[in-house]
């Protein structure tokens, strides 16, 4: 007895295929809609902000709001900057990120060096806690001490 194993291409009715296409295209449609609704939605305070910060003092709180202001003053970012000290500020950013960065290069070579070629005692319970506090979401790293409760004496 011989069976035929070969199994045969079944036609595909090409209405079918077109049903397939029109339905994906249609989904694709219905997704670029809705993220681009999304993205207008998460682009809003963005654009609220930059328009604010070309309003006249007298043009902020006004009701109905204006979307886009009358006048374009550009003079409010001469102000800022002449009153508040970005660039010491930035400097300071740039000197902290630099500093760490090169601080945790360097540590984390000799660490990460330390745990792939020796074996040490408790190097296994070591790196279990540098995993676990790698893990740490960085907020809780953020929060204050005056924020922490202190235990009764």
């Amino acid at each position: 007895m011989v069976a035929d194993t070969q199994s045969h291409p079944v036609a595909i009715k090409p209405s079918r295929m077109r049903d397939a296409r029109l339905r994906r295209r249609l989904e694709s449609a219905a997704l670029y809609f809705f993220m681009s609704l999304l993205g207008v939605l998460f682009m809003f305070p963005w654009f609220w902000t930059v328009s604010t910060s070309f309003k006249k003092p007298s043009e902020l709180f006004i009701f109905p709001p204006l979307w886009i202001p009358e006048s374009l003053r550009i003079s409010n970012y001469a102000e800022v900057f002449a009153t508040v000290p970005f660039a010491r500020w930035y400097l300071n950013s740039t000197i902290v990120v630099l500093l760490t960065t090169l601080g945790v290069l360097a540590s984390a070579t000799l660490v990460s060096y330390s745990f792939a070629r020796f074996r040490w005692p408790g190097r296994d319970i070591v790196f279990a806690i540098t995993l676990g506090t790698m893990m740490l979401p960085s907020e809780i790293m953020l929060s204050r001490r005056s924020h922490r409760r202190e235990l009764p004496k």
